[in-house]
């Protein structure tokens, strides 16, 4: 009986191992793993919560030990979870530990936890009391505040990354590595809160001339403009103009006798050309021609810039008359204007629209005949000479010697201020005392004007700005899309000025395409009109200036960088630049294939806040290069630099950035830096 029943159980067994699947005498998975590993070695597989550890024992199988550290969470805030041998415990307390802070930062650097009150019955009362959470870094006390591991990296009061080595310079702009001067170095001070002082540098010295060719005064000259240079003294001074040197004064021998320094006063861009003013008033221009715009007396359509040697000693200056140099110049979309060294205005190119002012409307300086001194001046009326000049698609203006402004030229959007649609300067009789000045309003006169596409703006003497003509997009900057200049009863008294903002004046201002940007007295910019592709630098593609909210206080200044003002700015076909307090310039809006913006990509910035503030990189002119002027056109850009000369960069389809052929320039890094060539304008070496 007992041997039957002990049969029928192991029959029993081996149906039941049969159905899950155990044969005979097999190890189970955990003997499995076991097998061979050392005493203690965790299994994969453990039961969290259980107070336990499923170990290997050392001699191939499984077994289960104490696990103080994992205690079953009961979900009560008030009990304190614990392990007593392998039973879990839950114990209730009068407070328990809290943290609210992110993982990984309690007990690190400042931040520490709290507690959490409990009532009788166990249930939480208030929130968790006592607890320290991150803050933002600081550099105000010694304390990792935001719990990272780090202390002093970031943040308020923060000026560097303790210990950090870094190049620095206090000498000039633009000096720093440039011939003698030599940058040198600072570490940033313990607290992080600044460098200690700059060690091992040197400044600029007084240049001299001699035959150990030192640039003493870091300018990227040598031998050019110390106290002992004089003409005659036997070393070529590469800054005064002089192409050699044999120790005598003579002129007729080749040598330079007046040692008039070599280098670029001003640039003016047109639509596809561009044009330079020399130290010694010689107007230089280069790019497209098909209408006579580089006044160089060539036939139609013959462009400049385009090939080798069409540049430096090879580019002949524009013939403005016996006697005649320039002081000012100015570049339409295809003309161009000269103010002269006696007062006279002289323009040149396309004349379709009587933009010249010569009283016909047929292009001039397609042929040598129409220039100098068969070039006349512009009639401006008794005893009225110029002072300044802009030229626009269409119109031309000028301040001149008594404050007013005068303009010419296409006036269908009432560009010209003269209360009318009228044009000018395609009949002599419109011109001279028969042109009306711009009435700017009682006791208003100008310092300067600025005229793009159908507008036009003016500087007045107490730093207001008021601008006319076309208005769709608030190029105006009167809270409104009417246009302004049609109507007597739209300009004087009645023409506001454009409201910049409480306190708020301007020191210069430029008339782009379809907007206007102003530098203000605080060195802040300030941009209105249209905005499509992010010219007015304000983080999007709204337009301002057609809203009566939209200006003043309410528009916004361009975000230039942490402590960055701006000396200039000027506004172009869709994008805009900005010469900084630190000799930068800085560009903005539209950036099409051939790179205007200088930023060595094709990406437009100006739509996005990320785009603008220290996200905008500076323009790559070269290693040590300051800049001093930038003026910009429909595509292509130029920058007068420290040294006196000129790099330009964007479209060349016609030659306009000088450099010998029709690349563009921009669209990559490899095109700017130390790689942007300078315009050749006297010597293949400048």
């Amino acid at each position: 009986m007992f041997l039957a029943g002990m049969a029928g159980f192991v029959a029993a067994m081996e149906g039941c191992n049969l159905i899950a699947g155990i044969e005979e005498g097999a190890p189970n998975e955990a003997t499995t793993v076991c097998d061979g590993a050392l005493e203690g070695t965790p299994l994969p597989d453990q039961i969290a919560g259980d107070c336990a550890e499923l170990v290997c024992d050392g001699a191939g199988r499984s077994k289960l030990i104490p696990l103080e550290s994992d205690p079953v969470d009961d979900g009560d805030p008030c009990t304190l979870d614990a392990c007593v041998g392998t039973a879990p415990q839950h114990t209730l307390q009068a407070e328990v530990p809290c943290y609210t802070g992110p993982d990984g930062t309690r007990d690190r650097g400042r931040c520490e936890a709290g507690v959490q009150r409990c009532d009788a019955a166990g249930n939480p009362v208030g929130g968790c009391e006592g607890e320290v959470l991150p803050a933002a870094e600081t550099c105000v006390t010694p304390d990792d505040e935001d719990c990272d591991g780090e202390a002093n990296e970031e943040g308020v009061g923060c000026s560097c990354t303790p210990g950090t080595v870094v190049a620095c310079y206090t000498g000039p702009a633009g000096t720093a590595d440039v011939g003698a001067c030599r940058s040198g170095q600072q570490s940033c001070n313990p607290d992080g809160i600044g460098y200690s002082p700059c060690v091992d540098e040197t400044h600029p010295g007084s240049e001299t001339c001699d035959a150990t060719e030192v640039d003493e005064d870091c300018d990227g000259l040598v031998n050019e403009s110390g106290p002992d240079c004089t003409c005659g003294d036997g070393f070529v001074s590469t800054g005064e103009g002089e192409s050699c040197e044999d120790n005598n004064t003579t002129s007729l021998d080749g040598c330079s006798a007046t040692c008039v320094k070599e280098d670029v006063v001003a640039v003016a861009l047109g639509e596809t050309h561009s044009c330079a003013l020399l130290r010694d008033g010689r107007v230089k221009c280069w790019g497209g021609n098909a209408y006579g715009q580089l006044g160089l007396g060539f036939s139609f359509n013959n462009r400049v810039g385009d090939q080798v040697g069409e540049m430096g000693a090879n580019l002949p200056a524009v013939n403005l008359g016996t006697g005649k140099t320039a002081v000012a110049l100015a570049a339409g979309d295809n003309h161009t204007c000269a103010v002269l060294n006696d007062g006279t205005l002289k323009c040149w190119g396309v004349n379709d629209s009587g933009q010249l002012g010569l009283g016909g409307m047929t292009a001039v300086g397609t042929s040598p005949s129409h220039m100098g001194d068969n070039l006349p001046a512009v009639a401006l009326g008794t005893a009225k000479t110029a002072v300044a000049v802009s030229a626009a698609g269409e119109h031309t203006c000028a301040v001149l010697n008594d404050g007013s402004v005068k303009c010419w030229g296409n006036n269908d959007s009432g560009q010209l201020g003269l209360g009318d649609t009228l044009s000018r300067g395609g009949d002599t009789a419109q011109m001279g005392d028969s042109l009306p000045a711009v009435a700017l309003g009682t006791g208003q006169s100008a310092i300067a004007v600025s005229a793009a596409g159908g507008h036009t703006c003016v500087l007045l003497n107490g730093g207001s700005v008021k601008c006319w003509g076309y208005n769709t997009y608030g190029q105006l900057g009167l809270g409104s899309p009417a246009s302004r200049g049609t109507s007597p009863s739209d300009m004087g008294n009645n023409l506001p000025a454009v409201n910049l903002g409480t306190g708020k004046t301007a020191t210069l201002v430029s008339a782009g395409s379809q907007y206007t940007c102003a530098v203000l007295n605080d060195g802040s910019v300030k941009c209105w009109g249209n905005n499509d592709y992010g010219q007015l630098g304000l983080g999007d593609t709204f337009n301002r200036g057609t809203g009566s909210t939209s200006m003043g206080d309410n528009l916004p200044v361009v975000n230039l960088g942490t402590g960055k003002t701006a000396t200039l700015v000027s506004a172009g076909g869709r994008h805009t630049c900005a010469v900084l307090n630190d000799s930068t310039i800085k560009c903005w809006g539209y950036n099409s294939s051939v790179g205007q913006l200088g930023l060595g990509d094709t990406a437009s910035r100006g739509t996005s806040a990320a785009q603008m503030g220290n996200n905008l990189p500076a323009v790559n002119l070269g290693t040590s290069v300051s800049a001093t002027l930038v003026d910009t056109s429909a595509d292509h850009t130029c920058a007068l630099l420290g040294a006196g000369n000129l790099k330009c960069w964007g479209a060349s389809n016609d030659g306009q950035l000088g450099l010998g052929d029709t690349s563009a320039r921009g669209s990559s890094p490899a095109h700017m830096g130390d790689n942007l060539p300078t315009v050749k304008l006297y010597t293949d070496a400048f």
